[in-house]
């Protein structure tokens, strides 16, 4: 299938609502269209989709905090001694278990 680009690119807003302007008729209203806007609905994985990418995007790239917390377990040699603990502190991390001592 072959989809053809008819150079419209509309841009659209949060609201999935489709701003019409580039594809107005002389009359202020698009051919063959008894409305002036388009509008769409986002799936679910779509708006899971752009909620983490949006979380991601507010996150800084560098997170001094976890920087420097590793800096000063390897200058205590305890980084990297226990190849399963540290498997487990990350599965645990992704399911969202508090580590120990933390409150959760």
């Amino acid at each position: 299938m072959r989809i053809k680009n008819d150079g419209l690119n509309l841009p659209t807003d949060r609201t999935g609502e489709v701003d019409g302007t580039k594809a107005q008729g002389p009359s202020g209203v698009r051919p063959g269209s008894p409305s002036k806007t388009d509008q769409f609905e986002l799936s679910a994985e779509a708006q899971v989709l752009r909620a983490a990418l949006e979380q991601a995007a507010a996150q800084p790239e560098i997170r001094q905090d976890l920087v420097k917390r590793m800096q000063a377990l390897n200058e205590r040699g305890e980084l990297g001694k226990d190849a399963g603990k540290l498997a487990d502190a990350i599965i645990d991390n992704w399911l969202g278990v508090p580590r120990e001592g933390e409150d959760g």
